[in-house]
């Protein structure tokens, strides 16, 4: 949505605040929280002054979206610690891949729903070296 139908729908009692996944518009809108729609928009949300954001990729690091929370002087340095992570999972629809990494580090939580699906071979060693790039499956094993 337009950030002015934004700012139309903040006048509104019962809307407090927006998922917005579009950068572009990326903006504060006066009466209206705005959180993050994508992982990679999150630095750019809290240096807003925002809340922080709708995230699939907390999941596996929400230690580090959580610090570029309460860390501001550092929110860029953790940012960039995490690009690999919003390229790597992008291979796949988000949800598929996270399921994938969840299922890598042992947690067995299945596969996607329809229509989504599993992640083949090549995905999926994708995700693997994303994780063991982050130390992740030694910690996990």
């Amino acid at each position: 949505m337009p950030n002015d139908l934004l700012a139309e729908l903040a006048q509104l009692d019962h809307i407090a605040g927006v998922k917005q996944a579009n950068s572009a518009n990326l903006a504060k809108i006066d009466g209206l929280q705005i959180y993050a729609g994508n992982d990679d928009m999150l630095a750019d949300v809290l240096d807003l002054g925002e809340p922080g954001g709708v995230l699939v990729a907390s999941h596996l690091f929400g230690e580090e979206m959580r610090r570029m929370a309460e860390e501001p002087e550092r929110r860029r340095e953790i940012d960039d610690g995490l690009e690999d992570v919003h390229r790597d999972l992008a291979i796949a629809p988000l949800a598929c891949s996270v399921k994938a990494a969840l299922n890598l580090l042992g947690l067995g939580v299945g596969v996607p729903r329809l229509p989504y699906v599993a992640l083949d071979e090549h995905e999926t060693a994708t995700i693997r070296a994303l994780l063991e790039r982050h130390g992740m499956l030694a910690a996990a094993a």
